[in-house]
């Protein structure tokens, strides 16, 4: 009787590790930026990047040039 009553015991535990387990990973994955937005965040940080690339650039040319005057 108290073997049976102890594999009940475990089948119960690791169904509940189970759910604890699962309910965490659809918890993470709520958080997590689906691939689509990424893409869409990836495009407008290279524009972004290249924008204040081109800034910078203009700056120290600018800069360089006002030295010769």
């Amino acid at each position: 009787m108290t073997i049976e009553h102890d594999d009940v015991n475990k089948k119960k535990h690791v169904s509940i590790l189970n759910d604890d387990i699962a309910s965490r990973i659809n918890s993470e994955k709520e958080h997590i930026i689906r691939p689509n937005t990424k893409k869409n965040f990836g495009k407008m940080q290279m524009a972004f990047t290249l924008l204040m690339g081109a800034v910078v650039l203009f700056g120290i040319i600018y800069s360089l040039i006002s030295q010769l005057h």
